[in-house]
């Protein structure tokens, strides 16, 4: 059978400090249960009696002093047949707890590390690190550490808002720190350059530096002022790189853009190229009718360009026979009630280009508005047919069953106005029959003349 032996003694001695009134305990592995184990004191035996226990749990040997006074301290010893185990034992109050050096303050550039350090007596004892009055959770940007009785604790990457005081805290004992952090000049790498564009394009500017910038780190001015509140303007932001973009640029975007930071500046014109003006959809010649109306349009490539229509060599104002037609048509002209001193050349010098077209007002056709009634009259009687024409200025047929009519003793033909008449006198049963008034084109009729 193997001999039992103490498991992995740490010394051949080991010192135990314990305070008073508080319990002792010491303990003893064996390589195997059983075999006889004495605890001696001092040379003298010890026995489980009043404040001393000893226990035995397999090959586990536990020695319990309780309410340990200072006579306990001493020399202790586990003893087997095969091996021992030696503990120098004292009670005494522990030390007190203090720190033994000052916090020093640290100065840091934005982005580096700033390392604090203190010691401690005893070498044990515990430390409580504050940042800004907080107590410190340990993690990936606070790390706390220990070698022997110093303490450290590392703020990884300092930022602007890092600075402030660190403070350590042991027993009744503190000291602290300021921590200054001194931000990181943001320079410019590579640096705004000159554009040129063509009206109605996109422009981005652009700059690199040489770190990246917490938001709001850099701005954009025109002409040295803060950009104006404009929906085409924007600004981005992707790590290093700032840009600014203006969409769809028009000429009053033109001038000295920059971009600033607290440390450093950079300029660049932006020229901006009228765009080419095109006639995308020209006049076309129009006829039109006396009396009514045309409505002219050109479609230029741009609707900011301005114009004065023109009819010959005189410009057209808007006045009640010109007028300017709805939204949508930049370019576009009403022409009402039309003569046929109307007719000529319609025109609209734009942007260097001349647009011209021609107008041809066409006489308008006599139509008959009222045409006559059906009569009946007694023999003897006069009979009057009446019709009105939308013109006044029209020859008139008048027609009995549909042959034409001429004036006569009895038979007369009147003009008044718009208004033709056609008066028989002494009507007789031959006047009988239908009747018709012709103008031109149109026709009213026939009515009947009915003579009793």
């Amino acid at each position: 059978e193997p001999p039992v032996r103490v498991v992995d003694p740490e010394a051949a001695q080991t010192r135990v400090r314990s305070t008073p009134g508080g319990d002792l305990e010491l303990v003893v592995h064996l390589s195997g249960p059983g075999g006889p184990v004495r605890w001696y004191k001092d040379g003298e035996r010890l026995a489980s009696q009043g404040r001393v226990q000893l226990e035995q749990d397999g090959a586990r040997q536990v020695l319990r002093v309780q309410r340990a006074r200072s006579r306990d301290a001493g020399e202790y010893l586990c003893d087997t047949p095969q091996d021992s185990r030696i503990f120098l034992v004292s009670v005494e109050e522990p030390p007190p707890v203090k720190l033994v050096s000052e916090l020093t303050p640290l100065t840091v550039h934005e982005g580096d590390d700033a390392t604090f350090r203190c010691e401690v007596s005893p070498p044990d004892a515990d430390v409580t690190w504050l940042h800004n009055g907080a107590i410190v959770t340990p993690g990936p940007q606070l790390e706390v550490a220990q070698n022997g009785s110093s303490r450290i604790l590392t703020v990884r990457g300092c930022q602007l808002e890092d600075a402030g005081t660190v403070t350590a805290q042991a027993g009744g004992t503190s000291t602290s720190a300021r921590l200054h952090v001194r931000e990181t000049e943001l320079l410019f790498l590579r640096r705004l350059q000159d554009v040129r564009a063509e009206e109605g394009q996109d422009v981005c500017l652009e700059v690199e530096t040489g770190r990246v910038g917490a938001a709001g780190a850099v701005r954009w001015v025109r002409g040295g002022a803060p950009l104006p509140p404009d929906s085409r303007l924007s600004t981005a932001q992707d790590g290093h790189i700032y840009r600014l973009f203006i969409h769809g640029v028009v000429l009053a975007d033109q001038g000295t853009y920059g971009c600033e930071s607290h440390h450093d500046r950079t300029l660049a014109r932006l020229s901006v190229k009228p765009r080419e003006l095109m006639v995308l959809r020209p006049l076309e010649d129009v006829t039109a009718v006396e009396g009514g109306g045309s409505t002219f349009h050109v479609e230029m490539s741009r609707k900011d360009v301005t114009g004065d229509w023109a009819q010959g060599l005189s410009r057209l104002f808007p006045v009640t026979t010109c007028q300017i037609c709805p939204e949508g048509h930049p370019h576009c002209r009403e022409l009402l009630a039309l003569g046929l001193v109307d007719s000529g050349c319609i025109s609209i010098p734009a942007g260097g280009l001349q647009c011209p077209h021609l107008l041809t007002a066409r006489e308008a056709p006599v139509t008959i508005v009222r045409g006559p009634q059906d009569l009946e009259v007694t023999e003897g009687d006069t009979a009057t047919f009446e019709c009105e024409l939308s013109q006044a200025l029209a020859d008139v047929t008048w027609e009995k069953d549909g042959q034409p009519l001429t004036p006569s003793p009895r038979l007369r033909l009147q003009a008044l106005g718009t208004r033709r008449l056609l008066q028989l006198r002494r009507c007789g049963p031959l006047d009988a029959g239908t009747y018709s008034c012709v103008v031109g084109m149109a026709r009213a009729g026939p009515v009947h003349l009915v003579v009793r």
